[in-house]
């Protein structure tokens, strides 16, 4: 039977079929459509394999021929590679879609020659086949002719050597001849990472070469110029290394290589990883010139010693952030150690040791021989060794004969170390260069970060000048600047509590009167003085009466917080938040005891003008024009139980010292005037009258903040919008 018979009988099968089916059965059931769609399912593929014993991993070579153009495929391991005409790592999924379709290839129809009108091997397009594909499998080599396409998705193959042809999916057609070998090949470099590599080199032509070399799992430069390795700049580059990409592939075996920038004064990275067999792999990068458009850099890759094969592009910024100095891989932390190693540490300077303190895992810090004189602070201390290991540098000075005369040597001791860590330090302006012992750089650090370990022992001093329960004193007495002289005494409540007293004042703020005896449970300075200082008449004295004790008095500068105390030889700077306590309002703030309600009318006069508000119920309005409500309602509020920032003395005022006033009107007739003295400082000094009491004017101090919401309607009519 010929191959047209065949096509005719089938179609004609076909019809029968379908007219039967329909005519003798009707309308198919549900489960009929369902057994019909379960049998598709479990139907075999079209047709029969052309190879009935091939297995796909036994396919380790694949050569395409089209035309004049040859390409090779190779497998080597698990990794498929164009190894002809050039070598180049492939993306495997395409090689592995050609082996997969070649193991699975099955015909619907063989062509044989002497059937009756058969196509003509013209007609298949297998007289001169679009391409011809060998592939190697086991011990055996087999070629294949690629004809044309037929129609419903078929094509012709032939296998080379035999005369029949066969009529197969076009599946392996398009796996093989759809796209070119470029769109085959890896875009990545798959390059090693930190943990592969045993070696790299960075050759540049602007710079000296760089060698990076793995010892005992930690990186190293071999160089001329000794200094520690960023283990962590390392690791940084060599993840920087999987981020490059090939943009496009530009040339195969090219022919002049000057057209790239790659014939002579190229930078090339060399990344060397262990191979089979004591062997090594040394993957090569060059890198050319810039394309046309400057943004891309031409390249080509190898790990053998042979000529270029194949050139592409891979973007150029990427490119640049790989091309580093040698600096840009040095370790930046300035001391080698790490602050829980320290265990001593010695300065010394013009021979003589001018700080040597002693870690001591149960004491703390310890000042040793020679000791000072008084003991150490374990925060100032324990701050100072961590500043110290935590110093981090930026600049590096390679030419050490350029730095002078050091000024200090310091020596570590580390735990559990046979050796010290030892530098040496020189005076650079305002930066000082540490040279660590066994290297040739120095590192650049601004000067102010060693001036503790290299200034007076005074500054680790132990900083608790007075430590007291507040339970054990019987007294305390404040003078403060301005004269006010408080004095606080203990009571003890039925419970046993004690409770301070501010004498001679029922209306007190006990918060502020509680945080006093509690500064002292320890009071510590902030930072110790070398030069001695003078009390002045105006700073706070602060005097504190033991049980069973003499009087210990504080004497401290209200604006600087400079401090001598009694016992203690030598002055001090109070901490901030000690010298605010100090400064508190003890006194009861409140200097209206008024509720919004019982406000009527509330007017404020300046030499320019003045307006008068008034309250009905939640409304407000003003004599001369409209009135803005939260504006007004904002003094109103802040009116009513008005607390003073601090109560102040009496002072002598003339007419141009007044900037504004405020006379308060109640619902009883009674009228408050506030009246408000132009200053500069942030507090603003008020004087108060009650017309129920003549003899009374009170002083004290409020806020910027709190003058900009009294004056808000009053400012607003002294500048009207035009």
């Amino acid at each position: 039977m010929n191959y047209k018979t065949t096509l005719i009988l089938l179609i004609l099968l076909a019809v029968v079929g379908g007219y039967f089916y329909f005519a003798e059965f009707g309308k198919v059931s549900s489960y009929e459509v369902h057994q019909q769609k379960q049998k598709q399912t479990n139907d075999q593929p079209e047709g029969e394999l052309v190879f009935t014993d091939l297995d796909a991993d036994t396919i380790d070579r694949i050569t395409i021929e089209r035309g004049q153009n040859s390409v090779t495929l190779t497998k080597e391991a698990d990794n498929w590679f164009q190894t002809e005409p050039v070598r180049f790592p492939l993306d495997s999924h395409a090689p592995n879609n050609i082996t997969y379709n070649l193991a699975n290839l099955r015909y619907v129809e063989r062509v044989s020659p002497d059937d009756e009108d058969a196509p003509t091997p013209e007609q298949m397009g297998l007289d001169t086949p679009r391409a011809t594909l060998s592939f190697h499998h086991g011990d055996n080599d087999t070629t294949l002719k690629l004809g044309k396409h037929t129609l419903g998705g078929h094509a012709y193959i032939q296998i080379d050597g035999k005369p029949d042809a066969y009529i197969v999916e076009n599946n392996l057609h398009g796996a093989a001849l759809d796209q070119n070998v470029e769109d085959w090949r890896s875009r990545s470099l798959d390059l090693p990472d930190a943990a592969e590599a045993t070696s790299a080199d960075l050759f540049l032509t602007s710079a000296d070469n760089i060698h990076l070399q793995k010892k005992d799992g930690k990186w190293q430069i071999d160089s001329k110029i000794s200094h520690r390795v960023s283990q962590a700049a390392i690791q940084q580059w060599f993840s920087s290394l999987g981020g490059i990409w090939i943009n496009d592939f530009v040339e195969d075996n090219p022919q002049n290589l000057a057209l790239y920038g790659l014939d002579a004064d190229y930078m090339r990275l060399q990344i060397v990883e262990p191979g089979a067999n004591d062997t090594e792999i040394k993957h090569t990068l060059y890198i050319g010139g810039d394309d046309l458009e400057g943004k891309n850099r031409y390249a080509a890759i190898s790990t053998t010693d042979d000529p270029i094969g194949v050139i592409f592009t891979v973007n150029a910024a990427t490119i640049d952030s790989l091309m580093k100095t040698q600096m840009d891989f040095c370790d930046p932390q300035a001391v080698p150690a790490e602050t829980y190693d320290v265990r001593e540490l010695t300065v010394e300077k013009n021979g003589r040791t001018t700080l040597h303190l002693i870690r001591d895992l149960q004491a703390g810090y310890v000042f040793g021989d020679p000791a000072p004189g008084y003991n150490a602070d374990y925060i100032a201390s324990q701050d100072m060794v961590q500043n110290l290991c935590e110093l981090q540098s930026t600049e590096y000075v390679t030419d050490l004969s350029t730095l002078g005369t050091p000024t200090a040597t310091v020596r570590i001791k580390l735990a559990e170390q046979d050796s010290d860590v030892v530098f040496k330090v020189y005076d650079q302006g305002d930066k000082r260069a540490i040279v660590n012992q066994g290297e040739a750089i120095a590192y650049l650090v601004p000067a102010g970060e060693l001036n503790t370990l290299l200034g007076s022992t005074l500054a680790l001093r132990d900083r608790t000048i007075f430590d007291i329960e507040p339970s054990s004193i019987t007294k305390m007495t404040l003078k403060r600047d301005d004269g006010q002289v408080f004095t606080f005494e203990p009571t003890t409540n039925d419970d046993q509590s004690i409770t301070w007293k501010l004498m001679g004042f029922d209306n007190v703020e006990q918060d502020a009167i509680d945080a006093l005896p509690e500064l002292l449970n320890p009071l510590k300075a902030s930072t110790w003085l070398s030069e001695p200082v003078e009390p002045m008449g105006d700073w706070i004295e602060w005097t504190i009466e033991p049980v069973g004790g003499a009087p210990i008095t504080l004497k401290a500068s209200p604006n600087s917080g400079r401090a001598l105390m009694t016992g203690i030889d030598t002055a001090f700077v109070l901490p901030q938040d000690v010298l605010e306590k100090l400064k508190a309002e003890f006194r009861g703030r409140t200097v209206i005891n008024l509720n919004i309600d019982q406000i009527s009318s509330v007017k404020l006069a300046s030499d320019i003008t003045a307006v008068t508000l008034t309250r009905t119920g939640r409304q407000y309005t003003i004599d001369n024009g409209e009135v803005d409500q939260p504006q007004a309602a904002a003094v109103f509020d802040t009116l009513s139980g008005l607390q003073a920032d601090r109560y102040t003395q009496p002072m002598s005022l003339l007419p141009q010292d007044i900037d504004y006033s405020i006379e308060l009107t109640t619902t009883d007739g009674q009228t408050i005037t506030l009246k408000f003295v132009r200053m500069a400082s942030d507090l603003v000094t008020v004087s108060m009258q009650n017309s129920q009491d003549a003899n009374y004017k009170g002083w004290f101090q409020l806020s910027r903040e709190t003058i900009a919401r009294l004056r808000g309607p009053l400012t607003a009519a002294e500048n009207p919008i035009k």
